[in-house]
């Protein structure tokens, strides 16, 4: 899945021409003809759109064709009866008219960007644009942080509770 955003003044918008210049495609969990169709349309690496969509890949920083791919990892909060935390790849890929974010499912981090949550926010600077997305992240990674910290502090507090009750 794809959207299309772009700003135009102080508003943005969503879209449907992929080859909007100033434009943000944020691609979720795409199929491969979801990908190789925005590769041709755009001019966009196929390689840059595919690497992030491995859960194992590792953060780097690429350069090829006047294109930047960042790889980065993000956090995200696994649901499944108990609260589990982990990371999973996010690719930025910075060409001289767009950016293009991929993911391989939604997250909050880019999601803030989509509910307006970010303060000047413009499609069309993307140098901002991808600070502003490594900004998200890392105060996600300091939320959830403090979320660990806090659940840790009760455990220990919990057994050492117990401790004392069996002595």
């Amino acid at each position: 899945m794809y959207k299309i955003f772009n700003t135009v003044g102080d508003e943005t918008t969503v879209i449907d021409t992929l080859t909007e210049k100033g434009a943000w495609i944020l691609i979720v969990n795409p199929t491969k003809s979801e990908l190789a169709k925005i590769s041709n349309e755009t001019g966009v690496l196929y390689e840059f759109l595919e690497a992030p969509l491995d859960d194992e890949e590792r953060p780097r920083i690429e350069v090829e064709d006047n294109q930047v791919l960042f790889i980065i990892n993000i956090p995200i909060v696994v649901r499944n009866g108990a609260v589990n935390y982990d990371t999973l790849p996010l690719g930025i890929i910075v060409t001289e008219s767009q950016i293009v974010t991929v993911c391989l499912e939604e997250n909050e981090v880019l999601n803030d960007l989509v509910r307006g949550r970010i303060k000047s926010f413009w499609t069309y600077k993307k140098t901002r644009l991808t600070l502003q997305i490594l900004y998200k992240t890392a105060s996600y990674f300091l939320k959830y942080l403090k979320e660990i910290d806090r659940k840790t502090n009760e455990i220990e507090k919990h057994y050492m509770f117990q401790q004392k009750t069996r002595n």
